[in-house]
């Protein structure tokens, strides 16, 4: 409370409300991240450069399986060969292949576009098909949540 004689003036102060102009910048809703004028805005925004949507987690990278790994583990849970799962065959809804994405996708932290080149598919949006797929059947089916945890496993043990 320093600035203030007493307690008394304080809470007087406190009654006063905000100014105006401090109203005016909370009502305006979503506000920059940098504080400051618009010609510091403008240089921390330069030296700055262009923000990427996604990035490595370094930290967990030294955890990480690699995506053969991921897909030689699932391959060998579902009792295939590793060209079943990473390549598809028209009229065929592959489990194995829907459990590869996802785990590639989850356990080597990687986009949804990398997982597509891997998996030769045109486009992440299958990826993220697949991968919501197999998050809802894992909700729904606990033989298949328990599967897909077992093939987890067996990859982080092969890994460490």
């Amino acid at each position: 409370m320093e600035g203030f004689s007493s307690v008394r003036e304080f809470q007087e102060f406190v009654l006063l409300g905000n100014e105006d102009k401090l109203k005016e910048f909370y009502i305006r809703g979503r506000q920059s991240p940098i504080l400051g004028g618009e010609d510091f805005k403008e240089r921390v925004r330069e030296e700055i450069g262009k923000i990427g949507g996604e990035h490595p987690r370094h930290e967990k990278v030294w955890l990480r399986p690699s995506v053969e790994e991921v897909v030689s583990g699932v391959a060998a849970a579902y009792g295939t060969g590793v060209d079943e799962v990473l390549q598809w065959r028209r009229g065929t809804g592959s489990e194995a292949r829907k459990v590869g994405m996802y785990l590639v996708k989850r356990l080597c932290d990687i986009t949804l576009n990398e997982v597509a080149g891997i998996f030769g598919v045109g486009s992440y949006g299958v990826v993220g098909w697949s991968c919501n797929w197999v998050r809802v059947k894992m909700e729904k089916d606990k033989r298949f949540r328990n599967k897909v945890k077992g093939i987890m496993n067996k990859i982080y043990k092969q890994k460490i």
